[in-house]
């Protein structure tokens, strides 16, 4: 049997490509300081958490001519679990509006196998997050995919203050990535939904997640 050689590059890639995604780097899981212990963080009592939080800002912002808006998006679980930058996607994985969530987290929930339920739960930036006072403290990680042209890990801590039971802002914090951009920070909003996805991400089932 002949295979075209296009063909046994295209295994290669994908074979490399999805062995990368299963070894998380050294400097990722010993630089990651927030472990999971499954309790609960107390943040129902100071934020609404049924539902997701966004930033919405115009990409005038960014310098560019243009009336659209970029948004950020944020969720907490009371376990401590947390994911930011995630998006809606349609059914073939592309990102569409923000206003398309709820439908977005349904098909998540319905099917659990699907690929924008895979993409959900083991892309976009997991992680822990603590609470001190009145700040949120999280450590995220950003988790290469399989067949992206990246392969590096990225790993990041942000803290926001809790305004009040429906907003949260960025404020400076210590940087795991040493990122020394200035800009400018604004409010989170809360957004409710009916039901939301379970915080059942890829980092669960690793075992430097959790405290020893």
């Amino acid at each position: 049997m002949v295979i075209h050689y296009n063909m046994i590059q295209l295994i290669l890639l994908f074979m490399f490509s999805s062995c990368e995604q299963k070894v998380v780097p050294e400097h990722i899981s010993e630089g990651f300081t927030y472990c999971y212990d499954g309790k609960d963080t107390g943040i129902d009592s100071l934020l609404n958490t049924d539902g997701y939080y966004v930033i919405a800002e115009p990409f005038s912002n960014f310098g560019y001519n243009s009336s659209d808006t970029s948004y950020f998006n944020m969720m907490f679980y009371s376990n401590g679990v947390c994911v930011l930058n995630f998006f809606p996607l349609d059914n073939k994985g592309r990102s569409i509006e923000n206003k398309y969530m709820p439908i977005f987290f349904q098909s998540i929930i319905k099917e659990r196998e699907s690929k924008t339920s895979s993409i959900f739960y083991n892309a976009y930036k997991w992680g822990r997050y603590i609470i001190e006072g009145d700040t949120i403290k999280a450590q995220c990680i950003y988790r290469p995919r399989a067949g992206e042209t990246t392969s590096i890990w990225g790993i990041n801590e942000v803290w926001y203050k809790i305004i009040n039971r429906n907003t949260i802002i960025e404020i400076p914090s210590k940087s795991l990535a040493n990122a020394t951009t200035k800009r400018k920070y604004l409010p989170a909003q809360f957004v409710p939904l009916t039901e939301r996805p379970s915080p059942d991400c890829w980092l669960m089932k690793e075992d430097w997640f959790r405290c020893k």
